[in-house]
């Protein structure tokens, strides 16, 4: 009789949690993550619910499923009703953005390739298989530029800055740069990049970028400082423009509201890919951008490949 009893006690508490009703506590649970998220502009935690949309969709479809098995037609339509934010935001990602008549191409890239990681050879190999016609390279220190130097053949014009901390860049270019400025930004003075090239088909200027992520008080005042400044100079840009770089924020963050009024995101159309913590479905979540101005449209827009960060890179091919 002892030995039945905890077990009895076991099962009654999987029954519990395994009931209809602990599913729709949990649907509930998940529906006010995405609401709380329409207030992000008020305080920085509050934004943070905006980047899990993916996540939103995943579990209220399975659980709308579930109660649909267990026959449970009003907890499932309450859980279906809870699918919608999640639907609505992420539904961009997987309509056609058709760029029309096709004209030149030109293929960009960013990857964040985590000071930290020593996988050199990997991204050198990677960016000259992608040949991209200019790429941004983030967290780079003095180790980082000196390995990327391996690129020089394929990639004559260069830019870079190394840092104290994880805030130094590179940047690679098929094509002559003709102007560069380095923007310091925020309190912390992190570097924004604005660069010209003169590619075959015109000039281009393109903004490398990478604020802290917001994380805090300060570092999300930083970050919010730091997408207001790029969302000034790249309207101030003339001509075609490219965006590229970890924004440590999803376009879902109401602090990229201001820059997507006027620039293209390059994942419309082409579905959802997270690029930051991949290994982790639970906070899994896609922060680094190919954003453009005065393109017809993205013809194709992938993730990488695992290259030892804890990003991946991303590449797009832009109809000029």
């Amino acid at each position: 009789m002892s030995d039945a009893s905890p077990s009895r006690s076991a099962k009654s508490r999987w029954q519990h949690l395994a009931s209809p009703a602990a599913f729709m506590r949990l649907a509930v649970l998940i529906a006010i993550c995405p609401i709380l998220g329409l207030f992000g502009k008020q305080h920085w935690f509050l934004d943070l619910f905006n980047h899990l949309q993916a996540q939103y969709f995943a579990a209220l479809l399975i659980i709308s499923v579930v109660l649909g098995i267990w026959r449970k037609p009003k907890h499932a339509a309450i859980s279906v009703a809870a699918l919608l934010i999640p639907t609505a935001r992420l539904a961009p990602l997987y309509q056609s953005t058709n760029p029309g008549p096709q004209g030149p191409e030109l293929r960009v890239a960013s990857y964040n390739v985590l000071t930290s990681n020593q996988r050199y050879g990997d991204a050198v190999r990677w960016t000259l298989e992608t040949d991209p016609d200019f790429i941004y390279f983030t967290e780079c220190h003095r180790k980082w530029i000196r390995e990327l130097d391996a690129l020089a053949n394929a990639f004559p014009y260069a830019t870079e800055m190394s840092y104290s901390s994880n805030f130094g860049f590179a940047f690679r270019s098929k094509h002559p740069i003709e102007s560069v400025k380095v923007h310091p930004t925020g309190d912390l003075e992190l570097p924004l990049l604005e660069v010209r090239i003169r590619t075959p088909h015109g000039l281009v200027t393109v903004f490398g970028c990478h604020p802290v992520p917001p994380m805090n008080d300060f570092w999300a005042s930083e970050r919010d400082h730091y997408l207001a400044e790029l969302q000034r100079l790249s309207s101030a840009a003339e001509g075609h423009c490219v965006i590229l770089g970890d924004l440590n924020a999803t376009r879902w963050s109401h602090h990229m509201k201001p820059i997507l009024t006027s620039f293209s995101d390059t994942q419309e159309g082409h579905g959802y890919s997270a690029t930051w913590m991949r290994k982790n479905w639970l906070v899994t979540i896609p922060i680094d951008h190919i954003l453009t101005r005065g393109f017809q449209g993205t013809k194709t827009r992938a993730t990488g490949p695992d290259l030892g960060s804890d990003h991946r890179p991303v590449v797009a091919e832009l109809v000029w």
